[in-house]
């Protein structure tokens, strides 16, 4: 299969370094990593070790055309952006999956792409860039993806069997559950360990920053339930807590923002769970703390 990765950072590098013994494979992306790779190869080390040597740009222009999928690990941010410079890319046979976080990327995939050509997922594969060209595979977890609609075709069937070389991995007929389970982990995991500088499993060794994990844990749930979200755990801190123990090394995506000075993509998760709760009458006064905390940490950079 053909495939594009948009995004290449730490977790789009490792994804498609892992792909890419059994894929053609190719990464866009943009700065002194993508550079790295084009002039020395991919480097995966932690559970994976390999060396990689696979195309990378960050000119469209040396992408494929009607490449079989394009995955988008982007930052929330930065998707729809992402979606309308490579939308040129899909041909008659393209998918495109989002793996990034948030609970935005899929809506902006269907409007670039088409509903038909959209498969949403979400993974809790950990990845790390070490140094330009490294990534650290720092967590094994799995992936779930699945069609909007919650309609399981051929198309979820073929990709699936592809990405099951990179994670563990599930389809979902509840896809919108899966995605708001998905960021109630993030919204409790990735504030908490960016602002405390901290690797993720540490949130448990910290009795305030367990409590604090439950109590966003708990606003999140109560969020998506009043939205009518049927949400596939039926113990939801237990999920979060799993993947917890499961990516106790890694450093959160959050965190390492903040370690490159980059800007978060706090308001499109725990900001989301705010302006959610606000529309349906909950209050969430921990998830506004989170998103104020890193803000002020974010206004430091300049």
């Amino acid at each position: 299969m053909e495939i594009v990765v948009v995004g290449a950072g730490a977790l789009g590098s490792l994804v498609g370094g892992l792909l890419s013994g059994s894929h053609d494979v190719h990464l866009l992306g943009r700065g002194p990593h993508i550079e790295a790779i084009k002039k020395n190869g991919l480097t995966i080390t932690g559970i994976t070790e390999k060396h990689i040597m696979l195309p990378a740009s960050d000119n469209t222009g040396d992408m494929p055309h009607n490449p079989d999928l394009m995955i988008f690990t982007v930052k929330a941010y930065n998707t729809r952006e992402a979606a309308r410079v490579t939308h040129d890319l899909a041909g008659p046979r393209t998918r495109v999956l989002t793996l990034s976080n948030g609970l935005c990327n899929t809506e902006i995939l269907q409007d670039e792409f088409g509903t038909h050509r959209t498969i949403s997922g979400v993974t809790s594969m950990a990845a790390t860039r070490l140094d330009d060209g490294v990534v650290v595979h720092a967590g094994v977890g799995q992936t779930v993806i699945g069609r909007p609609d919650g309609k399981i075709d051929d198309d979820v069937r073929e990709i699936a069997e592809v990405l099951s070389l990179a994670s563990p991995l599930t389809t979902s007929e509840n896809m919108c559950g899966v995605l708001h389970q998905k960021a109630i982990a993030n919204a409790a995991i990735n504030p908490l360990t960016a602002i405390n500088d901290i690797p993720n499993g540490e949130l448990l060794e910290r009795e305030d920053l367990r409590e604090m994990l439950e109590a966003i844990v708990q606003e999140s749930v109560t969020v998506a339930e009043s939205r009518g979200i049927i949400l596939p755990e039926e113990d939801v801190l237990e999920y979060v807590l799993e993947i917890v123990r499961n990516t106790s090394e890694n450093r959160s995506s959050m965190l390492q923002d903040i370690d490159k000075r980059r800007p978060t993509e706090v308001d499109y998760i725990n900001g989301a769970f705010y302006t959610y709760g606000k529309e349906v009458g909950v209050e969430t006064p921990v998830n506004l703390e989170l998103v104020r905390a890193v803000h002020k940490i974010e206004r430091e950079f300049d």
